[in-house]
């Protein structure tokens, strides 16, 4: 609120342009007071400072933008305004008679509507310099609404000179609102930003004419940022400018008038809010209305985070919450029971798949419809039942991601190797790695990568990327990826190279996929690709034994039938006598009736053998996975 001696001088020159200028004109002439201080800010500024009113990258007016809530106000409370239009500097301060409190400025602050607020100057400065400004921590901080890269300052004048008062803010952005300690701009673009941190944001432009051409108290508006890639969701709004962004506009008079702020994307379009923090912007707003959250406000439903596109949505929600305009449905096949959908049982006497057993309980629904005996989960050991994607092998839960190693790019979830970006809209600047968005390496003067991907791509279809060390300058054909050989070399590789799938999936054209997706099982259930035994899932027998209902017995084919055993009377085994070397297979036909061996018919042969290899192929697939306990 200080004035300089040459103040009073300067509010007539001020008043004598509003009246013989268009009132659209009389900012873009204050935007540079006729003073020497100033007049080099804005040379520094050069052609940062843009001509006419702020608009976004959309054409949007400052109006039309979702302006950010006031979270935290770190600093003491100042004044709280009301400026009066069309204005003058002369009379633009004009203090309200409110009380000063954290929801008078809030409210102040909420909209861009020519009321604004203050906060005086923190006496706690980074690193204890004086000349510096006040710690983030004590300016007023704002949710933004969702990750920005920009922020754009809507000011408040009451003094000149300009551009110093509508430039004098010092502003950072963290994840962290809590946060106590922070990163300088030199450091940020050196590579060491710290979403956990407050994190300082440069200068980028700023508009005349402000946001309104009509108006003289709205001084200029300017567009603070971070490197490209790099958005958080706070900002701290600080008093005092301690030289950004250059030395000519340091400005520090002990207070910072402003009417609203707001968040932008890389690209200086106005954000979307995500008010529920579940990734998913505001359908309201955005852009791409198949991303977008349809409820976004847990003041409207607190199971707002809980909804959003591809949410899981059990088959018997009352809600839509996956966006997709209706309840959860089954597909054609399947039925809804206990909000999960269901198998209906099949004939013959296998009639679920493992793990789950024949619910013969019938159920009429609304239309009449009669929903048939269905396949409901089965305890794995006594009554415990495995957790979704689990496998129950022999009596243990065994996690079918265990070991398991996707194709790249993928992630095993509940036995599947999934692509967790599918679902996923990154901002500008940034890309989708492991279900994360994360800036270009690029974007900063010092590479953020590390072990095992150390190297930055510049160029190319990695561009932006870190990569294995050679593979900066590899381009591998669709389909492949590269990585590292024993001597440094960056080398393309297939998509299943190296795929370890979860069980019961086999890697093909980079995706492990269900081999029993197009097999029909008319006896038994299918697994790895083979219709089997249930009991047998897991089972892995010894060289020269098969499983049958989940023993493994003697190897051995008579007439298609495989004897079980014999009893403690001594009979014949089947297996004939091995002193005189008789196999007739006509004495395992007839021991049954002398009282001992139980034989099984299995089918031909080649059934026979299908299942043989099929143990063998679970032998190596579950041997290199832990099993866990129940």
């Amino acid at each position: 609120m200080s004035r300089a001696p040459w103040f009073g001088a300067l509010l007539g020159l001020a008043a004598a342009a509003a009246v013989t200028l268009p009132s659209s004109r009389a900012n873009a002439l204050l935007a540079c007071d006729p003073d020497p201080t100033a007049m080099k800010c804005c040379t520094a500024l050069g052609s940062k400072l843009l001509d006419g009113a702020f608009k976004d990258s959309k054409g949007r007016t400052g109006y039309e933008l979702v302006t950010a809530k006031l979270f935290r106000r770190g600093g003491t409370g100042g004044c709280h305004g009301t400026s009066t239009a069309p204005a003058t500097v002369a009379d633009a301060y004009t203090c309200d008679t409110v009380s000063g409190s954290f929801a008078d400025t809030a409210k102040y602050l909420e909209k861009l509507d020519f009321k604004w607020a203050q906060s005086a100057a923190d006496s706690s400065p980074p690193g204890g310099d004086p000349a510096f400004p006040g710690h983030p921590k004590n300016g007023l901080i704002f949710d933004l609404g969702g990750p920005s890269n920009q922020v754009v300052v809507f000011p408040t004048i009451d003094h000149g000179p300009n551009p110093f008062e509508s430039i004098e803010y010092n502003v950072w952005l963290t994840d962290n609102p809590d946060a106590t300690d922070y990163v300088l701009y030199k450091d940020v673009i050196a590579g060491k930003v710290d979403p956990t941190k407050w994190n300082e944001a440069v200068v980028l432009r700023g508009y005349k004419e402000g946001w309104d051409a009509a108006m003289i108290a709205d001084g200029v508006v300017f567009v603070y940022g971070l490197p490209c890639g790099i958005n958080f969701r706070y900002v701290s709004v600080g008093a005092g400018n301690s030289g950004n962004p250059a030395a000519e506009c340091k400005f520090i008079d002990g207070d910072n008038e402003l009417d609203a702020v707001a968040g932008l994307t890389e690209g200086g379009e106005g954000i979307c809010p995500d008010r529920d923090k579940d990734g998913y912007a505001d359908c309201a707003c955005a852009a791409d209305k198949t991303l977008c959250d349809c409820v976004d406000d847990p003041a409207k439903d607190p199971d707002a985070a809980k909804i959003h596109p591809f949410a899981a949505e059990g088959c018997g929600s009352t809600k839509d919450l996956n966006c997709d305009g209706k309840l959860g449905v089954c597909p054609d096949g399947k039925y809804c029971r206990e909000n999960g959908c269901r198998k209906a049982c099949i004939t013959g006497e296998f009639k679920c798949e493992a793990g789950t057993t024949c619910d013969k309980k019938t159920e009429t629904v609304d239309g009449g419809a009669t929903i048939p005996p269905l396949c409901m989960p089965a305890p794995c050991d006594g009554s415990k039942f495995c957790e979704v994607g689990e496998y129950c092998i022999k009596g243990k839960c065994v996690d079918p991601c265990a070991d398991a190693k996707c194709p790249i790019g993928q992630k095993c979830v509940s036995g599947e190797c999934v692509d967790p970006c599918t679902t996923i809209k990154c901002p500008t600047g940034q890309f989708c790695t492991n279900g994360e968005c994360v800036p270009k390496c690029s974007c900063l003067a010092v590479s953020p990568c590390k072990d095992p991907a150390p190297v930055c791509a510049k160029g190319g279809s990695s561009d932006g990327k870190c990569v294995p060390k050679g593979c900066d300058t590899v381009t591998c054909p669709a389909g492949q990826h590269c990585e590292t050989d024993p001597s440094g070399i960056g080398v393309c590789k297939g998509a299943c190279d190296g795929v370890v799938c979860p069980i019961g999936r086999k890697c093909v054209d980079g995706k492990c996929s269900d081999p029993c997706s197009s097999v029909t099982c008319t006896d038994g259930v299918c697994f790895d690709g083979t219709c089997m035994d249930p009991e047998c899932v897991g089972v892995v027998c010894e060289s020269g034994k098969k499983c049958v209902k989940g023993t493994c017995v003697e190897d051995v084919e008579i007439g298609g039938e495989v004897c079980l055993g014999c009893d403690d009377s001594g009979v014949d085994s089947g297996l004939g006598d091995a002193s005189t070397g008789d196999t007739d297979p006509g004495l395992g036909a007839a021991a049954p009736e002398q009282g001992g061996c139980g034989c099984t018919t299995v089918g031909t042969g080649a059934t026979f053998s299908g299942l043989t290899m099929a143990a063998l192929a679970l032998t190596a697939a579950l041997g290199r996975r832990r099993r866990r306990s129940s």
